[in-house]
């Protein structure tokens, strides 16, 4: 199909004399006005208004909040059936619908996810949504809650979103436990039918390791001590590495790259034992005041062992500066190097 081409003074032009051809009659000439006003009218505002990439979402008050959530779910559904990776990349619009700010950084972009997902699941199975009852201006309370559930949005009153509706951090933290309610409910009539929600590999696990034992699960109590034996494995591994490479160097003793491995000697397993730690505190799903707990010992573990690492690589790097130091004519490099 060849692209069409307006010349707007003829476009112009016609709009002027339509008005006379409809006023005396002239057939041709008004199908022929009826056509250009057609063409303003519905081609040109969808190929002219067209809203940018960068536009903010639309989180002014509780409707926008749930249009906007409700929107992207409906594009992500739309992509996970036609295979579309622009259009499943909307669950991420959707995501940023709830308040994570109890959630860890590194995890709130997979929390909000799963957030995403279950919430629509547990909404196409208890009620449809009718938008114009769900308030278009700021309640008075700053507090909306979806009927006859606890599902709520919020107005964050401090942080970075500060001003913005989100569905609220307790309803966050709620969603796994309101899905389990009703996973095993059919869909309503009429729903779009959840939000192709696959439940993680640990919770099809036999009953006896989903069961909580002293606070967590028996499984997670199995993945932990499993997880603390290969990081000590790993540890030694990264141990035996470092007298390998001492043993290459062995005769070369004042060499630089002899001196980095020395210094790297100790602090190095530590390291290597706080990145795995880290990967299966996240694998094993902890939630909550335990997981917190955990980060922040693996955190302070990492970040003890990389001062620790670098505090001994200064050591090997005044040593370079000192010799090169040396090798020159002027004090002014000598009272610089320590």
């Amino acid at each position: 199909m060849k692209a069409l081409k307006f010349d707007f003074k003829t476009i112009t032009s016609n709009l002027r004399s339509g008005f006379g051809h409809f006023r005396y009659g002239n057939k041709s000439q008004s199908v022929r006005f009826l056509q250009i006003v057609f063409i303003l009218t519905f081609i040109f505002p969808s190929n002219w208004i067209q809203a940018s990439p960068l536009a903010p979402l639309k989180l002014d008050h509780p409707r926008d909040t749930f249009e906007t959530y409700w929107s992207a779910m409906t594009d992500y559904n739309r992509g996970v059936e036609t295979n579309d990776p622009k259009l499943k990349k909307r669950i991420k619009d959707a995501a940023r619908c709830f308040d994570l700010s109890e959630t860890p950084y590194l995890l709130r972009e997979e929390v909000g996810i799963k957030a995403a997902q279950q919430l629509k699941e547990v909404v196409d199975r208890v009620i449809l949504i009718d938008f114009k009852l769900i308030p278009k201006t700021p309640p008075s309370s700053k507090y909306w809650r979806l009927k006859d559930t606890e599902i709520s949005i919020v107005e964050i009153e401090s942080g970075e979103r500060k001003g913005q509706y989100l569905f609220s951090s307790e309803t966050t933290r709620r969603l796994d436990e309101f899905y389990k309610t009703v996973k095993d409910l059919p869909y309503i009539e009429g729903s779009t039918q959840g939000a192709h929600y696959k439940e993680p590999w640990n919770e099809q696990l036999p009953p006896y390791f989903l069961s909580t034992f002293l606070g967590f699960k028996v499984w997670q109590w199995f993945g932990l001590l499993a997880s603390l034996l290969f990081g000590l494995i790993f540890k030694s591994l990264a141990g035996w590495v470092v007298s390998l490479s001492k043993k290459i160097t062995e005769n070369r003793q004042s060499s630089t790259k002899r001196k980095i491995i020395l210094a790297l000697e100790k602090p190095i397993g530590l390291i290597t034992a706080s990145a795995f730690w880290f990967l299966c505190i996240h694998l094993l799903r902890f939630e909550g005041l335990s997981l917190n707990i955990l980060l922040t010992i693996n955190q302070v573990m990492f970040s003890a062992s990389v001062v620790w690492a670098c505090y001994r690589l200064s050591e090997v790097l005044i040593d370079i500066l000192t010799a090169l130091a040396q090798k020159t004519e002027s004090d002014l490099d000598d009272e610089l190097v320590p």
